[in-house]
C-alpha cells in the first residue's frame, strides 16, 4: 500500500486532467452562478448573471493575469531568480493561478 502512494505520479497524465476540467468548472460556476435577490423579505435565486459581474470577473482576472506577467518579467528576466528560462507550460500555469486568485 505504502509503495503504490509513493509511486503514484501527480505531475502528468489523469490527475492534472481531472484538476484543470475541476478548476474550469468552478471558473464557469463563479461567473454564472445565480445572485440572491430579496424579494418581498425572502431570498429568491436570479438565474442569469449581471452583465456587471461578468465584467467585474473578466477584468480581475485580466488584471491577475498582467500582475502574474509582471512577476514573472521581474522574477525570470530581472533578477534571473530561477538560473534558467522558465517552460511555457509553468508560466501558462502561473498566469492561471493569478488570474483565478483575481477572480
Amino acid at each position: 500500500m505504502t509503495n503504490s502512494l509513493l509511486t503514484f505520479n501527480i505531475v502528468d497524465g489523469q490527475v492534472v486532467l481531472v484538476f484543470s476540467a475541476l478548476s474550469i468548472a468552478a471558473l464557469i460556476y463563479l461567473v454564472v452562478r445565480p445572485e440572491p435577490r430579496s424579494l418581498g423579505g425572502r431570498r429568491a435565486l436570479r438565474r442569469r448573471p449581471t452583465v456587471r459581474w461578468v465584467r467585474t470577473v473578466l477584468v480581475a482576472a485580466g488584471l491577475g493575469a498582467i500582475a502574474a506577467v509582471i512577476t514573472l518579467s521581474i522574477t525570470e528576466l530581472g533578477l534571473n531568480v530561477f538560473g534558467t528560462p522558465l517552460q511555457s507550460d509553468t508560466r501558462y500555469w502561473v498566469t492561471g493561478a493569478f488570474a483565478a486568485l483575481g477572480a
